[in-house]
């Protein structure tokens, strides 16, 4: 996409990865996270090949969880109002939910890389 985020002064591409320092602990298990954040939503021709691509690039990382993070509109005007909801496709990140005190949505629709990841988790 022909775009590029300004945020405090300084652009940033609209696709970008960030990751936090890898910590292993003395059983020789290590973790770390990485972020992707999009901009925009990509075009409906490649959200396949792209969720794949993730898919194939967490595999050989090994990667234990995917959380991903979508935006909705919501009510209220104030962020005391705010309510964070989850789905979890996994026993796993069911607990991970119950954990964290967030909301199982319970009817929706989800679209774009998220619908396609649960759908590939599902087939």
């Amino acid at each position: 996409m022909p775009a590029t985020i300004i945020h405090d002064s300084w652009p940033s591409p609209p696709v970008r990865i960030y990751a936090g320092k890898k910590k292993c602990g003395p059983d020789g298990k290590c973790e770390q996270v990485a972020t992707i954040i999009s901009e925009f939503m990509p075009p409906y021709n490649i959200i396949k090949p792209l969720a794949d691509k993730i898919l194939e690039w967490a595999g050989r990382k090994g990667c234990q969880a995917i959380v991903a993070l979508e935006g909705t509109h919501a009510l209220g005007d104030k962020k005391k109002d705010m309510i964070v909801y989850g789905i979890a496709s996994t026993p796993k990140m069911k607990g991970f939910l119950k954990k964290y005190n967030l909301l199982e949505t319970k009817e929706g629709m989800i679209t774009g890389l998220m619908a396609y990841y649960f759908m590939r988790e599902h087939s």
